[in-house]
């Protein structure tokens, strides 16, 4: 009895292997197809995000480099220095090393950059957005009253000098 059982389940088996070849040309391209239209409607959402968490990074180290300015104004010596300039002090941020910065009104051995150096710990985080290369932080300075007046930072778009 077992063994017609088993001869009858062995025959089932190989019937069904023998109708289960895989899938169809035509199921294959139906997925394929579905897999396409999904790709065409999901990029545009991912490109948006991308650059939307471009634009937040941004933001992110624009406030990083603000901190870092005000955070050295604090040391008395930086403000002085600093206070007793004129116009205004313009520093880009072009680069990772401190080499890449370009100064306006100060030097890169003045206190504010050696300073600046030190808070930021030698990371010095470029803008993300495709058409941005650099930062640029102005601080502006009032010689007449020996102040400080606002400090601030925006992504730019150097252009290369040759």
């Amino acid at each position: 009895m077992k063994t017609e059982i088993m001869e009858v389940c062995n025959q089932e088996m190989k019937k069904k292997e023998g109708k289960n070849k895989g899938f169809s040309l035509v199921e294959l391209i139906v997925v394929i197809a579905i897999m396409a239209i999904l790709a065409i409607v999901i990029a545009p959402q991912v490109m948006k995000y991308i650059g939307q968490s471009r634009k937040s990074v941004d933001a992110t180290n624009i406030s990083a480099y603000k901190t870092a300015v005000n955070t050295a104004l604090a040391n008395e010596d930086v403000y002085a220095e600093v206070a007793e300039g004129s116009g205004s002090i313009k520093i880009v941020v072009n680069g990772s090393a401190k080499a890449n910065f370009s100064y306006t009104n100060t030097n890169k051995d003045s206190k504010l950059m050696v300073e600046l150096e030190e808070i930021l710990g030698g990371s010095y985080p470029l803008p993300k957005e495709t058409d941005m290369n650099a930062f640029e932080i102005n601080i502006a300075v009032d010689a007449t009253k020996d102040a400080i007046g606002a400090v601030t930072v925006k992504a730019m778009k150097q252009i290369a000098t040759p």
